[in-house]
């Protein structure tokens, strides 16, 4: 039996990479032998279908000004902490405790903020900025962060303008069409893997058993990425492809 990918947690760029790599370790020469043809063809119709759809998701004209912002200002966050840890080894004890209070606040967001899922990391660093100003603009400016800081706010809030216009861009993206694209190449995967599983019962063979091991090997190394990027907040943005799985040799 072929181990069961949990398709419905994979990201639309998962989901297609893994349909693809699917496609690759059973070419059409290979699947026609196997008596797999039809299933095969229905497969790579309907994954192209689906990366038709997801073209316009990817393409936007904005995204590559979303991608430089949100480098921006992971820089000044990275920027800012560095700053703050080479100040707690100061001599004078009053800038020592400013930056301890300073970067107290900015570690209980997470040691990697700059890794949070891009509409998480906008309102984390929106909270840090809103309690250092309220709280502690003295300190900052003692600190000689200001700059830093103000750097830090006015790419945040760049990028948030971006991220929003692209949704507004999006949704004018007929809607439902990548959907339908997705459960239709589900669908075309399932039926595949069915057969597969029927003809290696009714007729064993080595190939069907190396086919079957194959793919169960490429769903293990699927199903594990999913359950990083689920379990936990360091995600990583919409747009950021997570390195994706290698197709087993």
């Amino acid at each position: 039996m072929i181990t069961t990918a949990n398709l419905e947690k994979y990201r639309n760029g998962d989901f297609l990479q893994f349909v693809n790599n699917v496609l690759e370790l059973l070419p059409q020469t290979i699947a026609n032998q196997l008596n797999l043809g039809n299933q095969r063809t229905a497969l790579q119709t309907a994954a192209q279908n689906f990366n038709n759809a997801y073209l316009p998701y990817t393409g936007s004209d904005i995204t590559p000004e979303i991608q430089a912002l949100d480098a921006q200002r992971d820089n000044a966050v990275i920027g800012i902490k560095m700053m703050l840890e080479a100040w707690q080894y100061h001599f004078d004890p009053i800038i020592k405790n400013n930056a301890f209070a300073l970067l107290d606040i900015l570690n209980r967001f997470g040691e990697r903020i700059y890794k949070l899922r891009y509409q998480l990391e906008t309102a984390t660093i929106n909270s840090i900025l809103a309690e250092w100003e309220e709280k502690h603009s003295d300190k900052i400016s003692q600190l000689q962060l200001t700059a830093w800081v103000n750097e830090l706010k006015t790419s945040n809030q760049n990028f948030n303008d971006k991220y929003v216009a692209r949704t507004v861009q999006l949704s004018e993206v007929e809607t439902g069409v990548l959907a339908n694209a997705r459960i239709i190449s589900t669908e075309a995967y399932r039926t595949l893997k069915q057969h597969i599983e029927a003809h290696a019962l009714l007729t064993p063979s080595t190939e069907y058993d190396q086919l079957i091991a194959k793919l169960s090997s490429l769903v293990n190394q699927y199903n594990l990425a999913v359950t990083k990027y689920t379990s936990t907040k360091e995600s990583g943005g919409e747009d950021q492809n997570p390195e994706s799985p290698q197709t087993p040799s």
